[in-house]
């Protein structure tokens, strides 16, 4: 007897469970998906098309800038469900996951080119605030919108963002400030060494789409590859630079988010 009444307990435990497993189904069932947003980003394309060359054809930079704002996306933690071009310079991006118009179009308006550049010591202040620069040098303004002393800066003789290897947020354990913490492949770290070596006592300028981040003095020789650079930062507008320095740089001319639409997911 006792034997019957467990095999039907077992029984009715077995229907229950059942039960509750087709309910929590229909339940992830009837969840909504997260909805889908769709961007258009437009290039300007009559610069892009001045640079292409024998080598570079237009589909080329659309392709490379199609990449670049993948990478950058997918570092945000939202989910590309496609990513297109179109001929007059159209990037059409759908995006499923947490992004919105302004934070996307914070990320696609930098090209990302950065360079470690020597401030020109010759320039004289005045020259400088009236927009002149010494030969070889150009006059180049900070990024930070409450420091309006522009810098003399010299053309050549820099060290190009490529020679990156990887940038990463931090904080500063002095001044407890968010920083970018840059690592240089073995030919960018003898070229900062060579650079900072030679230049001890004068300004480096760190440069990001021809603004300058900042210009600290050089003390000592860089040596080891990395450098730590620290632009009065919030928290995410560091991690926004090392998204955008880790992605690699877009073509040289202007990407501009023109239209955002939200595709509702299926009933």
């Amino acid at each position: 007897m006792f034997a019957q009444i467990r095999t039907r307990f077992a029984a009715l435990l077995l229907l229950a469970m059942a039960s509750l497993g087709l309910a929590a189904c229909d339940l992830l069932a009837a969840a909504p998906e997260d909805p889908t947003h769709r961007f258009v980003i437009q290039a300007d394309l009559a610069e892009l098309e001045a640079l292409v060359d024998e080598d570079t054809s237009l589909d080329d930079l659309l392709v490379e800038s199609t990449q670049v704002i993948s990478r950058r996306v997918d570092s945000t933690g939202s989910r590309i469900r496609s990513i297109s071009y179109t001929a007059d310079g159209a990037i059409v991006l759908e995006v499923t996951g947490p992004v919105d118009g302004a934070a996307l179009a914070a990320l696609i308006g930098p090209t990302g080119e950065l360079e470690f550049r020597m401030v020109d010591s010759t320039a004289l202040p005045m020259d400088v605030y009236d927009g002149v620069a010494p030969p070889g040098s150009e006059i180049l303004r900070m990024s930070d919108e409450n420091y309006d002393q522009p810098l003399a800066v010299r053309r050549l003789g820099g060290i190009s963002g490529q020679r990156l290897t990887s940038a990463m947020t931090g904080m500063d354990p002095m001044t407890n400030e968010p920083v970018v913490n840059l690592a240089f492949d073995e030919r960018g770290g003898a070229q900062l060494a060579r650079l900072t070596s030679e230049n001890v006592g004068g300004q480096m300028a760190v440069v990001l789409d021809d603004e300058v981040l900042m210009a600290p003095i050089i003390n000592e020789p860089v040596l080891g590859g990395r450098l730590q650079v620290a632009g009065g930062f919030t928290v995410e507008e560091a991690d926004r630079l090392a998204i955008i320095l880790n992605s690699g740089a877009l073509p040289p001319t202007p990407f501009t988010l023109v239209e955002e639409s939200v595709i509702a997911p299926a009933e």
